[in-house]
């Protein structure tokens, strides 16, 4: 079992949200595989043993490894657009990150013949399902009204899994389709706790 293994193993110092990594590409490729999506940040599904990642998490503290699920936000300070992040990474041999950890959750909502009430994209490199839009009236909106504000499904919302099933996005489609009981596993960067004064 690799590092990487062990660190999906272990809990997260509470708090854990946003960290900086560096990349030294002279190691070799990152070795590590992207979501791609439309949305503006890019997901982290795997890692492999070998590669500069790796390299990296061997010698940080576990607060500062990369996991998979983690989000990149920003590559050398180019943020908001996957494609010119990624392009920003093959310009450079040292690469700087800032990273967010995972918030995820799981909905479970009862699909009705008019659907759930999502616009959704289907990336077919993505294993994820990316949420574009929430219509204002559906089984999604109706979800999102008695739950808290951390386990609504927003826009930009990642759909990792759809009745305990993993895979690309269409696996998932597929999944959504044929049950009219769907239990989600939503992912979204967390948000960075609030630390300042409260109002009374």
């Amino acid at each position: 079992m690799d590092i990487n293994e062990l660190d999906a193993m272990k809990p997260l110092p509470i708090g854990s949200g946003t960290y900086e990594a560096t990349l030294h590409l002279e190691y070799g490729c990152p070795g590590m595989k992207f979501d791609y999506s439309e949305a503006e940040c890019i997901r982290v599904c795997s890692i492999d043993e070998a590669g500069s990642v790796s390299k990296h998490n061997e010698r940080s503290d576990i607060e500062q490894r990369i996991r998979v699920g983690d989000f990149i936000i920003s590559i050398n300070g180019v943020s908001k657009s996957p494609k010119a992040m990624l392009a920003s990474m093959q310009c450079y041999n040292i690469v700087h990150l800032t990273m967010k950890r995972a918030h995820e959750f799981v909905a479970v909502i009862a699909k009705p013949p008019e659907g759930l009430g999502l616009n959704l994209s289907c990336h077919p490199h993505s294993s994820a399902l990316v949420v574009r839009a929430v219509h204002a009236v559906g089984a999604t909106a109706s979800w999102n009204a008695k739950v808290g504000e951390n386990r609504q499904i927003k826009t930009n919302d990642y759909i990792v899994s759809v009745n305990r099933e993993f895979g690309d996005s269409t696996t998932l489609l597929d999944a959504m389709h044929k049950s009219e009981l769907l239990e989600m596993i939503i992912a979204r960067p967390a948000a960075v706790p609030h630390t300042g004064p409260h109002s009374v």
